[in-house]
């Protein structure tokens, strides 16, 4: 696969969560009055995961502030932080 493959399925899965967290906004928007910061948390969660879930089919290393682990950045690799930026 090609870069620009990499890049094209990367932006695939940014559509689709970012789709997904659209349309959930009202919801979420009224569970983070019920629970104050924790709704943000658990859909950071939610949406790093399921980020992951598909980046991880290209055995580059992914990096996110959700996941800890050795950050050696030699090489291609995914950098995933889903609602920050």
């Amino acid at each position: 696969m090609k870069n620009k493959e990499y890049l094209k399925e990367a932006e695939k899965v940014a559509e689709e969560v970012g789709q997904y967290l659209l349309k959930e906004q009202v919801t979420l928007s009224a569970q983070e009055v019920k629970v104050g910061r924790d709704i943000k948390i658990e859909a950071d969660k939610w949406a790093d995961q399921r980020i992951r879930e598909c980046l991880g089919a290209f055995n580059f290393p992914i990096y996110s502030e959700e996941k800890e682990g050795n950050w050696d950045f030699n090489g291609y690799y995914w950098i995933v932080d889903p609602l920050d930026g």
